[in-house]
């Protein structure tokens, strides 16, 4: 399993921002790296699962990412013990699934929130 860590390129100076970079197919080669098992990684590319009891509970006093993260904190906080997994599975399209069940993970290749 391989993650994209390219960086952006910026085509224009004068517009500068994430939002205005661009990689086209065949001119700038994405960069892949291989996770092995115990590395560590930073990532913000992530999802939760949203049948778990990390979801987000609607109260609109903050957006949903922010209460999951909250959730993650609080059930970290109190369970130290218990992992929260983070896996790929078939449906999340290449993304980390916070709250994931590690048996359904692609190739049981998992993480573990930290």
């Amino acid at each position: 399993m391989g993650i994209n860590y390219s960086t952006e390129k910026i085509y224009n100076q004068f517009t500068p921002g994430r939002r205005n970079f661009c990689m086209i197919c065949g001119e700038y080669l994405p960069r892949i790296g291989f996770v092995e098992p115990g590395m560590r990684i930073c990532t913000n590319t992530v999802m939760y699962d949203d049948a778990g009891d990390l979801k987000p509970t609607s109260s609109g006093k903050v957006s949903p990412s922010v209460e999951v993260w909250q959730n993650v904190k609080k059930k970290l906080k109190e369970n130290s013990d218990t992992p929260i997994y983070a896996v790929v599975t078939n449906d999340s399209k290449g993304k980390l699934v916070i709250g994931g069940d590690p048996s359904e993970a692609i190739g049981n290749v998992y993480g573990v929130v930290t």
